[in-house]
Formats: structure tokens, sequence, C-alpha cells
């Protein structure tokens, strides 16, 4: 079975979908990979130093977390038992090239105190120049701030907890995160948003702070983590999703000079409780949308400026490369209409139609990755697969992980 899909742009989008010849061999394109030894693990990242020797870090439920090394391009992986705290580093990395990296270093701690939380305190990440065998903590100082929305909000915080990181070109880091009110011991008391930006690899930072009158009282007793992703198209043009903590408005946090200003869009959907969480775009006009209670994906033609809505296209992920070839993993209905199927998508016009490549996906929750050292895309799944075919160059991806397989297109 097999299904393309097409935006029709006639005044408003539209989107219908028509039934296409299924192929054999596009059904084959994606075969199963297994790693022995952790059969029941869910990798969260993974990176490659050379085109025959990488690593990835994954997790199981009951086991504890691992360290996958393979020699071979990724076809065979022996698994290490590591530490959870080494794990962290290893799940949340983002590189800058084979051996140069970066991760944050907030999300390691059992506990949010001022000295490492308060809102101004040195900015703490993690870097390796080895390809991420060895890591080293540093830190950077803030050095000038900017007030966003509604500035008293902002200035009530006492905290913040900035667990997302990207790299941007070889330079340039941004990370985002939540600012907050320590009751107790928990952070837990929402006053807005944060974005810090380093131009000099880490030893100094322009921080974004801003206040939303909006939330209220908005209390949570977990890590604050609601915003997961930050996505740039090229060096300059960049987006961070900001989903509100309670069901309602969120934010589209829009930069077009590299980070240097934001502003701050407003997600506004008919739909009480739908929330944007994750963007990925094709290029500074044309991206996808998805997150909480979207009943289906969003799609803009305009920056972000705004959204419609495909209601019979539900996008898990999407990864586009620097021409007009992308992929997606997705739901759609079948040729009857009548059910939902799961599958890999691959658009050769930045998104505008989409061919199932294969139905042959294991589950909703998954991310599409790309390995400039081996020239593949992995997915990230449950059941690890891998595709024939290599890519020439793609944009390198930075949304964080929740529930990852393997997946490997090579």
């Amino acid at each position: 079975m097999n299904s393309c899909l097409r935006w029709l742009r006639q005044g408003c989008l539209a989107l219908t979908l028509a039934a296409c010849a299924t192929a054999s061999a596009q059904e084959a394109v994606w075969v199963p990979l297994r790693i022995e030894g952790c059969d029941t693990c869910t990798v969260t990242n993974l990176h490659f130093v050379t085109p025959q020797e990488g690593w990835a870090s994954a997790r199981d439920t009951s086991r504890g977390f691992y360290r996958l090394r393979t020699s071979d391009g990724g076809d065979t992986w022996t698994t290490e038992p590591i530490l959870k705290e080494d794990y962290v580093v290893l799940q949340r990395a983002q590189f800058t090239s084979a051996h140069e990296g970066w991760a944050p270093a907030d999300y390691d701690d059992s506990q949010i105190d001022e000295g490492t939380h308060g809102v101004f305190a040195p900015v703490r990440f993690y870097h390796t120049s080895d390809g991420g065998r060895t890591w080293v903590s540093r830190a950077g100082r803030i050095l000038n701030t900017t007030y966003l929305g509604d500035e008293g909000h902002a200035k009530q915080a006492d905290r913040r907890f900035v667990p997302n990181l990207r790299t941007v070109g070889n330079q340039v880091l941004v990370m985002a995160g939540e600012l907050g009110r320590q009751i107790g011991t928990m952070f837990a008391y929402y006053r807005g948003r944060i974005i810090l930006v380093s131009r000099d690899q880490g030893n100094s930072w322009n921080a974004f702070l801003f206040g939303d009158s909006d939330w209220g009282p908005c209390i949570k007793f977990e890590r604050p983590d609601d915003i997961r992703d930050i996505e740039f198209v090229d060096n300059i043009h960049g987006w961070i999703p900001a989903p509100s903590c309670r069901a309602g408005d969120g934010h589209l946090f829009v930069t077009r000079d590299g980070g240097d200003t934001w502003n701050a869009l407003k997600f506004r959907r008919e739909t009480s409780g739908e929330s944007l969480e994750y963007v990925e775009f094709a290029t500074p006009s044309i991206g996808w949308g998805w997150g909480i209670m979207i009943a289906g994906s969003v799609y803009t033609a305009d920056g972000g400026q705004t959204w419609q809505t495909s209601t019979q296209f539900a996008v898990m992920d999407v990864l586009f490369g620097p021409e007009t070839e992308g992929w997606s993993i997705a739901q759609t209905r079948d040729t009857d209409n009548r059910a939902w199927v799961l599958g890999i998508f691959h658009s050769a016009d930045r998104g505008a139609s989409w061919q199932m490549e294969s139905s042959r996906v294991p589950g909703a929750a998954m991310r599409l990755l790309f390995q400039p050292q081996t020239r593949t895309i992995w997915a990230i799944g449950y059941i690890p697969l891998r595709r024939i075919g290599l890519v020439s160059s793609v944009e390198a991806h930075a949304k964080l992980p929740d529930m990852w397989g393997k997946l490997k297109r090579k």
C-alpha cells in the first residue's frame, strides 16, 4: 500500500490525497538493523567520528543506560553500560564537526539551586574535541540581557532551567529553556522563557528573557522541559517553539539575523489545547510543525507568521536537505480513507508532495537524523531499519529525544 500527498496552492492551502502505485522496491528500501545485547534499548542519539566508527546513547527502562559502539558504519554494534550522568551528556550532544561537540549541563543536576540555576549565573555546558570520547565541563558569563514580552514577569524569575542546545555553524551556540521561581526545592512557578546565544563557542553569552503574563500561576512539580526544539534552516533564520504550560496559546520565537534579535509570535489556534512543539523548515518561508493535540500537522509558507492545518497528514518528524529533498515520518489515511497508516515519506519538492517510501515503521515516536561522515539518514524509533542509497548533504538536526528507536537510511 502506498500513498501520495500534494499541497495545492490556490489562494489558500488545501491538501488532497491520491492513490499511487506501490512498487516492491519502495517497500524494500528500509530494512531491519539489529543491535546485539540491547534488543529492548531505546536509542536516543548517535554520532559518527569517521565513516566507520560511531557511537550511540541508549537506555533500557529495566537495565539502565548504555553507550553503543560501531566500527563498520553501523552494521553491527557493541554495548557498554554507563552511568546516568554520562548518558545524559551523550543524549543531548550536538556536533559542529566529526570531533567538535557540545551538550547542555543543566539537565544533569539533581537539585536546582541559585548558584547553578540563578537567572544570571554562568552558563554551563560540556565540550568535546575528540568526537565524544571525553567531555570537559565549561562555563561562560552572560554579558548582555534583552527583555521581551512582559518585562515585569521576567524580572520576577529567580531561576532558569536550560536543557536544550543547538549548534549553528562552527561558532554559534543557542540554548533555550524556562524562567521560574523556586518553591521549596522545586523549580515550579513559571514566569517565562530564556534564550541564550554565544558567538565565541560559549565563552560569553547574550540572554533574551521573555516574560509571559498570560500564563498566570502555572505550577509543575517536575523538571521544566516544554521547549524541546531549536530549528535553524541556515545560519541566519531560526525558530524556537514554546508551548504554553497550560492548555492554550503558545509562542514561536523567530530570528532573522542569526540570533542577534528575536521576535515572539503568538501561536494561536482555534482548538483549545493545541500546542506547537516542533518545527522543521525547508526554506526561510516553508516549514512544517507538530505537537500536542494538533489534529494532523501544520504548514506555513510565510516563515511561521500564519499556519494552515493538514488533518490528513500527521507528521511525527521531518528532515529537509539544502536542495529540494526531504523525508518525514507521518500518518496518513489509506486509499479507502478509513484507517491511519504510519509510514516513511519522501519529498522531492520541499514538502509540496510526499511519496511513501515504506510502511514498515515500528512506532509513532521517532526522529530523523543525518550523519555527514557516513552520508546516511537515521531515524530513531523502536525497531532498527536501514534504507539503501547515499545522501549528498542534509542540514544537521536539533530536536530533542523523547522516545526513540533506530532506523538507518544508508
